[in-house]
């Protein structure tokens, strides 16, 4: 278990540090991760509000992939 959430700290910091947007999908194209580079480049404050959300929700559909 120790050994696992260090993993998950590890990962999130990976994640959080890096300049470029980075982003998980679950099989639906709904957004279950974003760092803040991500949420910045859709016009979002905070990654939080990506979540559970797809790219039609966030872009005009002739954006969107």
């Amino acid at each position: 278990n120790t050994q696992l959430r260090h993993e998950q700290y590890l990962l999130n910091a990976l994640v959080d540090g890096i300049p470029d947007p980075v982003f998980f999908k679950d099989r639906d194209g709904k957004f279950i991760r974003a760092n803040h580079a991500m949420a910045y480049d859709c016009g979002c404050q905070d990654p939080a509000e990506l979540l559970g959300k797809t790219d039609n929700d966030i872009w005009p559909s002739r954006l969107a992939t």
